[in-house]
C-alpha cells in the first residue's frame, strides 16, 4: 500500500487520474496539512518531494517522518535548494505571485548533507 499526503486538490486529482491509467489500486492520498497530520500508521520507505523548501521548521518535519518509519525504514528527500545560501521568502510586492503561491513563509535550503545531520537528529543516517 502507498500512501500520500499532499496539500492540493488538483495535485490529489492527478495523482488519482495517473493511479487510473496505470491500474494501481494500491494508492491512497490524503488532502492534509503536514505539520499538523498525526497518525499511528509507521512504513517502511518515506518519499518527500519538493516540500522541504516550503517550511520553515525543518525538524517538526523530520520528527513526523522518523515517527511515521519502521525502525529499518528508508527515507529518500527531494527539494529545491541553492547551492550557497539559505533565504526566507517575502513578498517582493502585491504582484509576487511566485512567493504568493509557490513558496508562502518558506525558505530555499542550503544544498547540503549536514541540513538533515542539523534538524534529522531522530533519524539514523
Amino acid at each position: 500500500m502507498f500512501f500520500g499526503i499532499t496539500m492540493s486538490p488538483t495535485q490529489k486529482e492527478f495523482i488519482e487520474q495517473q493511479c487510473k491509467i496505470h491500474n494501481l489500486t494500491n494508492v491512497e492520498i490524503k488532502i492534509a496539512d503536514i505539520t499538523t497530520h498525526e497518525m499511528e500508521d509507521k512504513y517502511d520507505r518515506v518519499i518527500v518531494v519538493e516540500l522541504i523548501e516550503h517550511l520553515k521548521n525543518y525538524e517538526l518535519l523530520l520528527r513526523k517522518i522518523s515517527n511515521w518509519m519502521t525502525p529499518d525504514g528508508l527515507f529518500f528527500i527531494e527539494h529545491h535548494c541553492h547551492k550557497t545560501f539559505a533565504y526566507s521568502y517575502e513578498p517582493l510586492d502585491e504582484d509576487d505571485s511566485f512567493t504568493e503561491f509557490f513558496f508562502p513563509a518558506g525558505t530555499f535550503t542550503i544544498l547540503s548533507a549536514n541540513l538533515l545531520r542539523i534538524f534529522g537528529m531522530m533519524l539514523r543516517l
